[in-house]
């Protein structure tokens, strides 16, 4: 906001209202606790998302791991199973060609 004012030759001068408030300004405020707590915490929360995201994909990637284990796991006792049945098998034909 603007002053118009009269100096001492007579001289219309503007006077900015921010002029007069400068000088307050220029000296140091003190900060209020809850400000600087504010300040913290709008650094932390990115910080703290980033972390999250992170761990949310490391759970993700566990996860797949896990279940591609299990799918082989899984096979492989297919396989095993069908080994025995054929032993199986193999051992019912030789005991049924010795009698």
């Amino acid at each position: 906001m603007n002053f118009f004012t009269l100096n001492e030759k007579g001289e219309v001068v503007t006077k900015n209202s921010y002029n007069n408030s400068k000088a307050k300004q220029d000296e140091p405020q003190p900060v209020n606790t809850s400000l600087q707590l504010a300040l913290i915490s709008s650094i932390l929360m990115p910080i703290a998302d980033g972390i999250a995201t992170i761990s949310a994909i490391a759970a993700i990637e566990e996860e797949a791991n896990e279940k591609q284990n299990q799918e082989n796991s899984d096979k492989r006792l297919d396989q095993m199973q069908q080994q025995i049945d054929k032993l199986a098998k193999e051992i019912a034909e030789v005991k049924s060609a010795k009698s």
